[in-house]
């Protein structure tokens, strides 16, 4: 809901909002390295990058991927 009030108060400003859920990624998150995780930390990053160097429509999807896939609430 946040992003939703976000987004309607910045569009008038040319401002998307936009959330990404960043894949399962290899890390030390629970404090020992989880090896059956599916991606690395930089393909993750560089999915995002892309995500957000297409430069989404206002009327877009807020919630997606490092893949660009749309995500339920």
């Amino acid at each position: 809901m946040q992003l939703t009030i976000l987004q309607n108060q910045l569009k008038e400003y040319g401002i998307k909002v936009l959330a990404f859920h960043p894949g399962y990624v290899r890390s030390y998150i629970f404090g020992e390295f989880n090896p059956d995780a599916t991606i690395d930390a930089s393909e993750s990053a560089t999915g995002i990058m892309n995500q957000i160097l297409k430069s989404p429509a206002m009327e877009e999807h807020m919630f997606i991927d490092y893949q660009g896939n749309q995500m339920n609430w």
